[in-house]
């Protein structure tokens, strides 16, 4: 009898999962996300020093082509971008919702369970963290400006912070978009087709916080005031996700009623339930943070020494654009 059980949860007719009620990290995990959030944390003080010679005013205030764009229209196009920003966030929050399902791999011990996302909930998702962030950050940049040309100081912390919230954001930005076009668009049109595609990715608003970011963010770099994305202060990206992989072993068991799905998470390569592959998809997942700092950081770098005028940095926005947006099949 017992030969004949493990040869029937062999072939999948008896399921090894269950309902998982706690939180649980491997040992490893706990290990690694310790020694990982105290080598970032201690780079905080560094860092925060050092913007100060970035945070000024001047940074705020310096169009890139100050004979085509003036200092109020980039207040302005920054106060427009938030103001996009902000809109999407309240329909997603007032909107009728939708029902999640994440797939997990191969091993893992949670059972998928369907989670409804409405009002706050909505804002549970990395890209929603990503989309919140940019639009406080344009706020602050596109009010600065309109401030200090009104004669009204502006306190270094608020500049600091300023800078601070767009070297983060900025990156990250384009690591969803980049993360949307190949690899979520192109996995979802395998397993459901148009239909699918259509249904989860193509609603105007969800299109605009996986696309008009990154055109938000390349459009400030390329063409209003070159905000700078700064190689020294790259800990700030890792800082992120050590938040959000923080906030969604907190939110874990409150997507689904206890008793009914347990344990949840909004993306596979968080669950705690895989053993070694734990560790080793939170590794994979700060490297890819650095790196996507590291290539925005140089590819700012290398703008200030583009020799070129208004036309040929919008063919390079454009160029950039075409590679890592995607809003059709």
């Amino acid at each position: 009898m017992d030969h004949r059980l493990v040869e029937m949860k062999r072939k999948g007719a008896i399921s090894n999962k269950h309902v998982v009620r706690e939180v649980s990290l491997p040992w490893h995990t706990s290990v690694l996300l310790t020694v990982v959030s105290i080598i970032f944390v201690s780079w905080i003080p560094a860092f925060w020093r050092g913007l100060d010679e970035a945070a000024s005013i001047k940074t705020f205030t310096q169009p890139l082509f100050p004979d085509i764009v003036s200092v109020e229209t980039i207040a302005v196009c920054r106060l427009m971008f938030s103001s996009v920003i902000f809109a999407v966030t309240f329909l997603n929050y007032r909107g009728p919702g939708w029902v999640h399902t994440t797939h997990y791999v191969k091993g893992s011990k949670l059972l998928a369970k369907p989670m409804f996302f409405q009002g706050w909930n909505t804002m549970c998702y990395f890209t929603n963290w990503v989309w919140s962030l940019l639009g406080i950050s344009f706020l602050f940049s596109g009010s600065i400006p309109l401030l200090s040309l009104r004669g009204i100081q502006i306190p270094k912390v608020v500049l600091k912070l300023a800078i601070l919230s767009f070297e983060t954001v900025a990156p990250l930005s384009l690591l969803v978009s980049t993360v949307v076009r190949y690899a979520i668009w192109e996995n979802l049109l395998k397993a459901g087709g148009p239909t699918q595609t259509a249904k989860q990715l193509k609603p105007a608003t969800v299109l605009l916080q996986h696309n008009a970011n990154t055109v938000f963010v390349l459009a400030e770099v390329f063409l209003l005031g070159g905000l700078p994305v700064r190689l020294q202060d790259i800990a700030c990206a890792p800082l992120f996700g050590i938040a959000y992989i923080f906030f969604s072993y907190f939110m874990a068991t409150r997507y689904c009623n206890k008793s009914d799905g347990g344990v949840q998470y909004l993306y596979f390569f968080l669950d705690t339930t895989l053993g070694m592959r734990t560790s080793c998809f939170l590794l994979m997942l700060l490297v890819v943070l650095v790196a996507f700092y590291f290539i925005f950081a140089l590819m700012d770098t290398l703008l200030e020494e583009i020799d070129g005028g208004f036309g040929t940095k919008i063919s390079w926005m454009v160029l950039l654009l075409s590679m890592v947006c995607r809003v059709r099949d």
